[in-house]
C-alpha cells in the first residue's frame, strides 16, 4: 500500500486552478463528503494589494495512486517478496487477493527456505485443493502458517522440519500423507479438527516435544500404524 502524504489545502477561486495544483495521479481522499463543497473567494486586504486566502477543508489525505481493494499484508516480508515474485500476475509489486486465489501450486516455491518465519496468509490461497509434497520441508524457522478452508489434501513431508509449535488441521482437510508434521522438534500441540479422515504413517516421527494430540471422532483410517516413529503403534505411546 502506497504511502500517503499528510496536505494542507487553502481556498482556490476556481476548481480549474485548484486541480492544477494538483500532482499528476493525485486522489484526494476526503472523509464523508465530495469536493468542491464551495471554493471561497479571494479577498484583498486595504493594506496589501497580496491576496489572503480562507482555509477550505483544512486536512486532506493524497495517495500518488488509486487504492487498490483486498492488496494482502504480509507480516513477513521474505514471504511476500517470493510471492510476489512468483504471481504478481499485474506487475504493481503487491499481491492481492484475487491473484493468490489463482495459485492452484505452490511448486517448490518455499521449500528450504530458512528464512521465512510466518505464512498466516496463505488462507488467501483459495485455489489450492492440496499443499503438495515437501512445500514447505526444510523451513526451519516457519512458526506460523494458517490453511485455507479449500486445502483438502496435506501431502507427504509437506510441514516437515519446521519451527511450527502448534498445528491446527482444520476438518475441511481430509487426508494427511505419510510424514507430514515429522520432524518438527518444536511441536507441543496438534489438533485435528472434526472432518480429518486420514491421517498417515509416520506422523510424528522425531517430534520429541509433542505434548497434546487432539484426534476427532470423523478418524476412520491410516493412524494406528507408525504413527510416531517406524515399529511403534499410537496405542503404545498414548
Amino acid at each position: 500500500m502506497p504511502s500517503t502524504t499528510l496536505v494542507h489545502l487553502e481556498s482556490l477561486s476556481t476548481t480549474s486552478t485548484m486541480m492544477a495544483k494538483w500532482p499528476p495521479g493525485f486522489r484526494l481522499q476526503t472523509p464523508d463528503f465530495s469536493l468542491p463543497l464551495h471554493m471561497g473567494n479571494r479577498k484583498r486586504s486595504s493594506s496589501s494589494s497580496s491576496p489572503s486566502h480562507s482555509p477550505l477543508l483544512p486536512l486532506f489525505l493524497f495517495s500518488p495512486f488509486p487504492s487498490k481493494p483486498g492488496i494482502i499484508t504480509f507480516a513477513d516480508p521474505t514471504v511476500k517478496a517470493l510471492c510476489v515474485e512468483h504471481w504478481d500476475t499485474d506487475g504493481d509489486g503487491e499481491l492481492s487477493q484475487d491473484e493468490a486465489a489463482r495459485v492452484t501450486n505452490l511448486a517448490e516455491v518455499f521449500n528450504g527456505n530458512t528464512d521465512i518465519t510466518s505464512f498466516n496468509e496463505l488462507q488467501y490461497f483459495t485455489g489450492l485443493t492440496a499443499i503438495g509434497e515437501s512445500a514447505f520441508n526444510r523451513c526451519s524457522s516457519l512458526a506460523f502458517v494458517t490453511l485455507p478452508s479449500s486445502v483438502a489434501y496435506i501431502r507427504n513431508s509437506a510441514f516437515m522440519n519446521t519451527a511450527l509449535e502448534k498445528v491446527t488441521v482444520p476438518g475441511t482437510v481430509k487426508s494427511i500423507d505419510w510424514g507430514a508434521y515429522a520432524w518438527n522438534v518444536s511441536l507441543k500441540h496438534i489438533v485435528f479438527e472434526e472432518g480429518v479422515e486420514t491421517v498417515g504413517d509416520v506422523q510424528f516421527y522425531g517430534c520429541s516435544n509433542l505434548e497434546e494430540i487432539v484426534l476427532p471422532s470423523t478418524l476412520t483410517g491410516g493412524l494406528f500404524k507408525d504413527f510416531f516413529s517406524y515399529g511403534e503403534t499410537t496405542s503404545s505411546l498414548i
